[in-house]
């Protein structure tokens, strides 16, 4: 789990996951433009493209760190200091 997220802060994010697909294709649904299935299908699609999307934001944000920082967050550890997390300042972080 990243540094500073704890289950309780993760859990809005879960429940939106999981009922936002179903809310959107709901009123097709209900109009009878779509089958039930389709509702099914469309919470499918959304979590893969939601993997695909949060793969390429993790290999970016690992990209952007330095080669030894990188050792370090293959193998679980996310600070620069001991008790300090790493700072979004750095100056080897990547900037837009």
């Amino acid at each position: 789990m990243p540094h500073g997220m704890n289950s309780s802060s993760l859990r809005p994010r879960r429940f939106l996951i999981q009922i936002l697909p179903a809310a959107v294709v709901a009123p097709l649904f209900f109009r009878g433009e779509i089958e039930f299935g389709v509702i099914n299908q469309s919470s499918s699609a959304f979590n893969h493209i939601l993997t695909d999307v949060s793969l390429v934001v993790y290999q970016v944000k690992r990209s952007c760190l330095p080669p030894g920082a990188r050792i370090l967050a293959a193998h679980g550890y996310g600070t620069s200091a001991p008790g300090r997390p790493v700072s979004s300042h750095s100056p080897h972080t990547c900037r837009s």
